[in-house]
């Protein structure tokens, strides 16, 4: 497929016919915390203090188009185009990053209208991180598939009286969402909770970047799903 991004479902040239030219995606700040010693240079930096980690701003995705097919056709495709995206919160994938996407409010910035065409420049105020574009739960799309992809298969694993799960972890500390058919335990660095049945999940387990392995105990044959989604920067 030619260089193109997404916005929702739909594709900026596939759909709307304008030209892709450019996307940029700025890094995020870091949320810095530092308060200033008196009577020194220096500063005491908190900026891990509260969560155990770096948090960040949202980041900026710009995109950069053209529309060169007619005054009335990119008038139209205009219109849809705004009708779909300005405002509205949505997942922004580019086509040579499928297995992540962007996620927030896009704004359509410009559409100067020329004799020869216009310049299409959207921007969208996203979160820090960029998402798998499949949970562990949901089918694969084989052909969205690049060198960062980590296939997960987290549904419905057999606890016959015990099972172990590993989850390779991304960046982002996520905590997991587990949908059990039977009570049951989990265990994590050594630690073991109460897992009911339906959907619950654990505060103190969150799954940042490395390996990590889930146990599960059951005294009955049961099923468990674990929902997960990786987020790197």
């Amino acid at each position: 497929m030619a260089a193109d991004v997404k916005f929702g479902a739909k594709y900026f040239t596939a759909d709307y016919d304008f030209i892709f030219q450019e996307i940029d995606v700025s890094p995020p700040a870091v949320s810095k915390k530092l308060i200033p010693i008196p009577g020194t240079s220096s500063n005491l930096d908190l900026t891990e203090s509260l969560s155990g980690d770096v948090e960040y701003d949202n980041r900026t995705v710009a995109v950069d188009g053209q529309a060169v097919d007619g005054v009335r056709r990119w008038a139209h495709n205009y219109s849809v185009f705004a009708n779909d995206v300005h405002g509205q919160l949505q997942k922004i994938v580019a086509t040579n990053d499928p297995s992540f996407y962007w996620y927030g409010r896009v704004e359509v910035k410009k559409f100067s209208d020329k004799p020869t065409g216009a310049d299409i420049e959207v921007t969208a105020d996203v979160d820090p991180y960029k998402y798998e574009t499949t949970s562990s739960l949901e089918d694969w799309l084989w052909n969205d598939l690049s060198i960062d992809t980590i296939i997960r298969d987290y549904k419905d694993v057999v606890v016959n009286t015990t099972a172990t799960l590993a989850i390779i972890g991304r960046r982002k500390k996520i905590c997991p969402v587990f949908d059990c058919t039977e009570l049951m335990t989990v265990t994590y660095l050594g630690n073991a909770y109460n897992l009911p049945i339906g959907l619950s999940q654990v505060p103190d387990i969150f799954l940042g970047e490395g390996n990590h392995t889930l146990s599960f105990t059951s005294t009955v044959s049961a099923l468990v799903s674990v929902d997960y989604r990786g987020a790197m920067l």
